[in-house]
């Protein structure tokens, strides 16, 4: 090419993508390739801009206008009355959805007005119901009728939709799918003269005495520390481990308001099953900020004790806990294979034990967060002696 050719030469834009541009109601019309136009972006009070946009509402109104039906094979009926939500069994939602028994499939509120906004079924109020079977007729409903009727709790209903619009299965958080979780058992000293002196120290009398024999000289050793002068110390390790502080395990009392567990929620799953589910994948708390404050110590502690799903149990195990099987020394060791202490110990201790979410509903904005509970003084954070043997290697 030329230099002339390039001086005069146009850049060519770039083609723009469909999804970029706002739709018009005319495609609805037509189905004919569209053409892109000039983007409207203020008004200029012309005839042919009044009559662009007039067009543009007429185009919607009668794509709006056009009836929306189904066959009466798919049409499913739900009846609703004072005390019970009963659904037809029809439909492939169901698999995850509801109670069933006999021929009907009886639903929770926020499962009812789910289905009803998708328009997967017809809403009934119950007017009559034939003694000795199953018929039922009734009066239609609209979806304002629906809210008023079985709407308890904006949040939870806003938080279950939300879910499930996402692809989750959600159910009921039920008291028989409660488990406790795994009680942490504290390691303490087996060793009586130790025992001895901390039930000893522990009175009043004990710390009147203390502070005298500090005072004469005879007790000359670190405060909150073991007995140095009754030690011996032949690694490294023993010296790092008596200087470490054995924290009991404070349980406070049960709360006057417990929080309760909203909703058990799975992942995906074409094998599920609502009769017998598994352990949930995450346990969620629905709460309203303008109506609840954030959950106590207590009421935290009182969540972390009740709650059980998938995965709990590995949180809890230390891989350097585990039994280890002596190694093939014939075969080297590759950098997968080596314990990563450090890794899971660091997961421990950023992600917790017993994590419960936290549905923070605010004028129907959802915040999810993850509230767990943390051990440090459970984390054995001492080097050990391979590692110091490491450290002096490297200095020679």
């Amino acid at each position: 090419m030329s230099e002339e050719e390039d001086e005069y030469s146009v850049p060519v834009e770039p083609e723009l993508e469909l999804e970029d541009e706002p739709q018009s109601w005319e495609n609805f019309q037509s189905t004919a390739q569209l053409r892109r136009g000039e983007k409207e972006f203020e008004p200029d009070n012309t005839e042919i801009q009044r009559t662009m946009l007039q067009q543009s509402l007429n185009h919607m109104f009668s794509a709006l206008a056009v009836p929306r039906a189904h066959t009466v094979k798919q049409n499913t009926k739900c009846y609703f009355s004072d005390d019970e939500i009963l659904c037809e069994l029809k439909g492939s939602y169901l698999q995850n959805m509801g109670t069933v028994k006999g021929r009907w499939c009886y639903l929770t509120p926020e499962e009812a007005i789910y289905l009803v906004e998708r328009g997967t079924v017809e809403p009934y109020w119950i007017t009559s119901r034939t003694s000795g079977s199953d018929e039922l007729e009734g009066a239609p409903l609209d979806l304002q009728s629906v809210y008023g009727l079985v709407m308890k709790n904006l949040a939870e209903y806003q938080v279950y939709a939300n879910l499930k619009r996402c692809g989750y299965i959600v159910l009921r958080h039920s008291i028989e799918r409660e488990n406790t979780t795994l009680t942490h058992t504290q390691k303490t000293n087996t060793d009586t003269f130790t025992r001895l002196w901390k039930s000893f120290t522990s009175t009043s009398l004990s710390k009147i005495v203390e502070r005298c024999l500090r005072y004469v000289g005879v007790i000359n050793y670190i405060p909150y520390t073991p007995n140095w002068l009754f030690s011996r110390f032949t690694k490294q390790r023993q010296l790092f481990a008596s200087l470490q502080l054995k924290i009991a395990l404070k349980t406070s009392s049960p709360p006057t308001n417990p929080l309760q567990i909203t909703y058990d929620v799975w992942k995906p799953d074409p094998s599920f099953s609502k009769k017998s589910p598994p352990i949930p994948d995450f346990q969620i708390v629905v709460q309203d900020v303008h109506l609840n404050r954030f959950p106590t110590l207590s009421q935290a502690q009182d969540l972390f004790s009740r709650c059980s799903y998938k995965g709990q149990n590995q949180e809890h195990i230390r891989s350097e806990d585990l039994p280890r099987t002596p190694a093939d020394k014939s075969k080297p060791k590759s950098k997968k294979q080596q314990p990563a202490l450090g890794r899971n110990q660091a997961r421990r201790m950023k992600e917790g034990y017993n994590g419960i979410i936290l549905a923070l509903v605010d004028n129907g904005i959802i915040n999810y967060t993850r509230l767990s509970e943390a051990r440090f003084y459970e984390e054995d954070v001492i080097p050990r002696e391979s590692d110091f043997k490491k450290h002096n290697q490297g200095k020679r």
